[in-house]
């Protein structure tokens, strides 16, 4: 019985030795390889400083507006009017839709695809939310 109990306590020690990883040196193993498969490239990241992130995510606000809750109907008329719109990139949503222009646009044509969107969507559009 006393033997029994040494041999539980030495397979536990082994059993933590080999979970801490203790042993990888003389049982290499790969241990939790979707940690490879999703690794990101970190020598390709670059830090941001957090104003900047600001100024961009404002940026993005302000060059973005959409327009939810449309019938199919609707979505697809602005969807065919998106189109048609240069410097536009536009993204259809769940039920609504999304443009978001290009840097530079001015504010006066931002307002006036604005007008026009509320037109066609008969629903005034809003700004995009900021992530």
């Amino acid at each position: 019985m006393k033997g029994l109990a040494w041999l539980l306590v030495l397979a536990n020690l082994l059993a933590l030795a080999w979970w801490q990883g203790w042993l990888d040196t003389w049982l290499p193993t790969e241990r939790e390889p979707q940690r490879l498969v999703g690794q990101m490239q970190p020598q390709r990241l670059q830090p941001v400083p957090v104003s900047e992130l600001e100024a961009a995510r404002a940026s993005v606000a302000e060059r973005c507006i959409q327009v939810g809750l449309l019938d199919e109907e609707t979505r697809q008329r602005v969807a065919a009017w998106a189109q048609g719109l240069a410097g536009v990139r536009s993204e259809p949503l769940v039920s609504g839709y999304r443009l978001i222009f290009a840097t530079g646009t001015p504010q006066e044509q931002i307002n006036a695809r604005s007008a026009e969107l509320a037109t066609v969507a008969t629903r005034a559009p809003t700004p995009c939310p900021v992530p």
